[in-house]
């Protein structure tokens, strides 16, 4: 079933037109990168307050310009993610690396609900944020070579 979707995504008009273009493809790259670069900045600043740096700022003061700065990012990311999974979705649903990358995403999601629903344990929050957002880097970049 996730094979036969990943070949229809892999078939649609936007991933043909990714795999088509000499530009547009290479411009959702770019977007991509500079958007995960931001998103990971932003939150990497508030992932090291709360593991204790810069204790001269409020977790509170930084938080909603880096929850701002981050989803903003994180639109860049999916808009451009969307085109470059279509145009090798039938690889990429293959792809371990890919797949961790996914994971990574997904827990990096549930760690963030639990610190803005729950802040029990505010250090081990951006501990386990930070590991999974450099996963989410690596995995990425390396998906390319698996």
């Amino acid at each position: 079933m996730i094979g036969e979707a990943a070949a229809a995504i892999h078939a649609s008009e936007l991933a043909q037109f990714a795999r088509g273009s000499a530009w547009f493809y290479p411009a959702m790259a770019a977007v991509h990168v500079l958007g995960a670069a931001l998103l990971i900045g932003a939150i990497a600043l508030l992932d090291l307050r709360l593991l204790g740096f810069a204790k001269g700022i409020a977790v509170a003061a930084m938080q909603p310009l880096a929850v701002r700065v981050a989803l903003i990012a994180a639109a860049f990311c999916v808009a451009s993610g969307v085109p470059l999974f279509a145009a090798g979705a039938i690889a990429l649903i293959a792809n371990p690396v890919f797949l961790l990358k996914l994971a990574a995403l997904a827990l990096a999601g549930t760690n963030a609900a639990f610190h803005h629903f729950g802040d029990r344990a505010p250090a081990l929050h951006g501990a386990v944020s930070l590991g999974c957002w450099a996963t989410v880097a690596v995995a990425g970049k390396l998906a390319v070579f698996v």
